[in-house]
């Protein structure tokens, strides 16, 4: 076959395999809604060739009352490709009237992309309190390796009725979950519809990928505290991911601090999708409803998930905590919104160890504190030592921050977490101050005060929180203070570029101007930079052989307890410092506009 036969072979084949799927698809919409998605011609060529935008009321039983309302959509948010745009829009709850818009809490809408007859996006609206507000949603299309899916939304408790955004009547992640709502006491899940491979009898729809995806407002503030994403297909469970929003604020509301990813039992590193998992949803925890009329296959409940997914013994398990409080797509420039979806931790991968990444777009593997374990032989267990003023997970085999603090994507520093006696609590910090992979700090962790955490909100939040408001100031002076004990020593010994970076609000970084006001507002990542400035400090000065015995054994101590107001009473005595550091006038000039 010559070059010019094989291509006109490929082209045709590949006419024929889209074909095919658009018949697969308008057959799919039929077994599902019937001749409600049919776009009757005569109408069709009426609206279309009236003016655009206008409304077209059908009232096929002539009550005065119009069961349908048909309309080009010019909404400039639909993409230009699909135009024009279609939409029947079937009202079923009685309560349309003519020269009134369609309503969004029970109603079907249908959209024909290009207006060519043929149904492409459907997005249907229940009210289940009669209430007028809509309570569930649910988005049906197409997919190529998938078939006909959808997504299944629900308001689950904080009434807000706010649902998933649509842009031509399907959900494109990047812009459209900007404009959902993806909090409060929602959750939604996706399905595909099965035609007999589960249940040989009858169509069903199978959970997949979310299976669910849960928000939970545990402190009736607005705001999501927890979210929980089950990754799996029907009942089988693959990979878990769960996070916190420690310090939830309406203005911020998706702003995660923490999360674990986890794989399921049965979950092999060499296997990884292909593994022979062993975890699956029984029906004390799950349930099954209808969507379209259609039952669906068994998906876990909220009521039950926190309590159900606590006590598994996961095959790996990756903790995850925002350290720069910067919980966005790293890699993406064009996607720079917090993630609604909690903690989406960064893949690892070397030679002997492998952790998958569990959904995108993941945070990236800079500036996040990372303790990953790799073969757990019980339930996840978590600790808070004061010593270190840091809530980690137990038994982590590795535990790292990799930092990158001016946004080139290149490390420059790197924090290793030890535990020295395997009674799963770190107990040693290495520093490689420069990232040079050379360890040129380290210090022991006080023990002793070390508790267990319960894994949920109130618990951690009571930790964390005191930290976040009072520790920023205090490691401002200590790091004021270690300035003048290395000027002291030799002039500019003091200069720090992690500082300069942070004083001149990052402007000559590679930080995403977007982002640099959010990280100059945060107490968290102003605390973060003033930890690795702090760090890189006591490096240079124990470097320099300035200080005698007894300061540094009253120092290290100190260090070794987190009391950041004995390190700082021992360096200002050490090196004769009386100047006091004045913490709030910093941070307000630090974040004048």
């Amino acid at each position: 076959m010559n070059k010019t036969l094989l291509l006109v072979f490929l082209l045709l084949a590949c006419i024929e395999s889209v074909l095919a799927d658009d018949k697969q698809k308008q057959a799919d919409f039929l077994s599902v809604f019937g001749d409600q998605v049919l776009f009757e011609q005569s109408m069709r060529e009426k609206v279309l060739s009236a003016e655009h935008g206008k409304r077209h009321y059908v009232d096929q039983d002539g009550d005065g009352k119009p069961e349908e309302v048909w309309f080009i959509d010019t909404d400039p948010r639909h993409k230009q490709d699909k135009r024009p745009l279609l939409v029947k829009v079937i009202d079923r709850d009685n309560d349309l009237r003519m020269g009134e818009e369609p309503d969004k809490d029970s109603d079907l809408w249908i959209a024909d992309w290009n207006a060519d007859g043929k149904v492409d996006a459907v997005i249907s609206y229940e009210d289940e309190d009669q209430d007028n507000d809509v309570d569930q949603q649910a988005l049906f299309f197409y997919h190529a390796r998938f078939g006909f899916c959808a997504w299944w939304n629900t308001d689950d408790g904080d009434d807000n009725h706010l649902m998933m955004y649509d842009i031509d009547y399907v959900y494109y992640q990047v812009p459209c979950q900007n404009y959902s709502h993806f909090g409060g006491n929602d959750s939604f899940t996706l399905f595909y519809l099965d035609k007999g491979t589960y249940f040989p009898s009858t169509m069903r729809w199978i959970p997949f990928w979310e299976n669910p995806f849960l928000f939970y407002d545990v402190n009736n503030d607005g705001v999501s505290e927890e979210t929980i994403r089950i990754e799996g297909e029907n009942e089988t469970v693959a990979f878990l991911r769960w996070s916190f929003n420690l310090l939830p604020d309406a203005e911020d509301p998706r702003n995660y601090d923490v999360g674990i990813t986890a794989c399921a039992p049965g979950w092999r590193p060499e296997n990884h999708w292909n593994s022979a998992y062993s975890l699956h949803l029984s029906d004390d925890v799950t349930e099954s409803f209808l969507i379209a009329g259609i039952p669906t296959g068994r998906v876990l409940k909220r009521s039950t998930a926190k309590d159900y997914l606590a006590p598994i013994t996961w095959s790996r398990v990756l903790f995850t905590w925002d350290e720069i409080d910067l919980n966005v797509a790293w890699k993406n420039i064009n996607d720079t919104i917090p993630r609604w979806e909690g903690i989406i931790a960064e893949g690892y991968k070397d030679d002997n160890v492998f952790m998958p990444q569990v959904g995108g777009p993941a945070c990236g593997p800079f500036n996040k504190r990372y303790e990953l374990i790799l073969h757990p032989d019980k339930p996840n267990e978590y600790y808070y030592n004061p010593a270190e003023q840091k809530i980690r997970i137990k038994y982590s085999d590795l535990a790292w921050i990799d930092v990158d603090f001016d946004g080139d994507r290149k490390r420059d520093m790197y924090y290793k977490g030890i535990d020295t006696d395997n009674d799963g609590i770190v107990d040693t910090i290495e520093l490689d101050a420069d990232g040079d992979g050379k360890t040129d700090d380290s210090w022991s962790l006080d023990i002793s005060g070390v508790h267990d955490i319960q894994w949920e909100f109130f618990s951690m939040n009571q930790v964390y929180a005191p930290i976040i408001t009072q520790e920023p100031e205090a490691r401002y002076k200590l790091v004021q203070s270690l300035v003048l004990a290395l000027e002291s020593i030799q002039k500019g010994l003091g200069d720090d570029p992690v500082f300069h970076l942070l004083q001149n609000r990052f402007e000559k970084g590679g930080i995403y101007e977007k982002y640099t006001h959010q990280l100059i507002h945060s107490d968290e990542s102003i605390l973060y930079y003033l930890t690795l400035v702090q760090d890189r400090q006591i490096a240079k000065l124990k470097q320099s052989g300035a200080g005698n015995d007894v300061f540094w054994q009253k120092f290290n101590a100190a260090r070794s307890c987190g009391n950041t107001s004995e390190m700082l009473k021992a360096l200002n005595k050490e090196f004769k410092i009386k100047r006091k550091s004045d913490y709030k006038q910093w941070i307000n000039e630090l974040r004048k506009i």
